[in-house]
C-alpha cells in the first residue's frame, strides 16, 4: 500500500525533511483555503508543505474546502490565488463534506450541484480536472448520490472500512484513494503532528501514484 497524508495549518509547523523519512508519507495534499474567505487561507503553511515535499521528492497537491453557500466561481478564484505557484504535480482537490453546509446547503439540490460544478470547472480550466474529496454520507445525503460528477476521481473519507477497501458511494465510479484515519487514535507522524492533533492518513487504491497526476 502507498500511504499519504492530508495536512493543514491545524497540524502546526512541520519538519518536512523529518516527515519524508516516514513510510506513511509517500504523497501529500495540503489545504490552501476555506471557500472564498482570504482571511482563512493557509498561506505560509501551504508554502512550507509544498516546498518541503518538492525538496524531498514527495508528490504533492493543494486543496480547497468548498462551501455550499458561496458562489463556486468565487471559491475557485480564491483557491487559484491562494495556491498560486504551489499547486504541486498532483491534481488539485476540492473538499466537500458535512462542514461545507455549515451555514446552509443552498436553495436546492440542483443549485448545489451547479455550484460545485462551477467551482470544479473554473479550476479545471487552469489546472486540469480536480479530484473530489468527500464521504458517503455527505454525497448520498446532500448530493442525492448524483452521478453528475462520475467522470471525476474521488478520495473517500471512510474511517470504518479497512484501509484500501472503502465502501461504494452512490453515483461515484472512480475512488482513487481513501482517507482511513482522521488522526483520532492513530500514532502521530513525527514532524507532522502536534499534541492532540495527529495528521489525517490516506492510502492509495492500487499501486500507481500516476492516478493522482494532473
Amino acid at each position: 500500500m502507498i500511504y499519504g497524508v492530508d495536512t493543514s495549518y491545524a497540524n502546526g509547523t512541520c519538519n518536512w525533511d523529518q516527515a519524508a523519512k516516514d513510510e506513511r508519507v509517500r504523497w501529500v495534499y495540503s489545504r490552501a483555503c476555506y471557500g472564498s474567505n482570504p482571511a482563512d487561507d493557509d498561506g505560509a503553511t501551504l508554502i512550507a508543505a509544498h516546498d518541503g515535499c518538492k525538496r524531498n521528492g514527495i508528490p504533492f497537491s493543494a486543496y480547497m474546502f468548498w462551501l455550499a453557500w458561496q458562489p463556486g466561481v468565487d471559491q475557485a478564484a480564491n483557491f487559484l490565488d491562494a495556491a498560486n505557484g504551489v499547486f504541486g504535480s498532483n491534481s488539485p482537490i476540492v473538499d466537500v463534506e458535512e462542514g461545507s453546509g455549515l451555514y446552509g446547503w443552498g436553495a436546492s439540490l440542483e443549485a448545489r450541484i451547479a455550484n460545485l460544478a462551477a467551482c470544479l470547472n473554473a479550476i479545471q480550466a487552469k489546472l486540469g480536472q480536480p479530484i473530489i474529496y468527500t464521504n458517503r454520507d455527505t454525497w448520498e445525503t446532500y448530493f442525492g448520490g448524483t452521478d453528475a460528477f462520475s467522470g471525476h476521481r474521488f478520495i473517500s473519507a471512510d474511517y470504518s472500512s479497512p484501509a484500501g477497501s472503502p465502501v461504494a458511494i452512490q453515483g461515484v465510479k472512480n475512488i482513487v484513494a481513501q482517507q482511513f484515519s482522521d488522526g483520532s487514535g492513530q500514532l502521530p507522524i513525527q514532524g507532522l503532528s502536534k499534541p492532540d492533533n495527529n495528521v489525517d492518513r490516506d492510502v492509495l487504491i492500487g499501486n500507481d501514484l500516476a492516478v493522482l497526476l494532473r
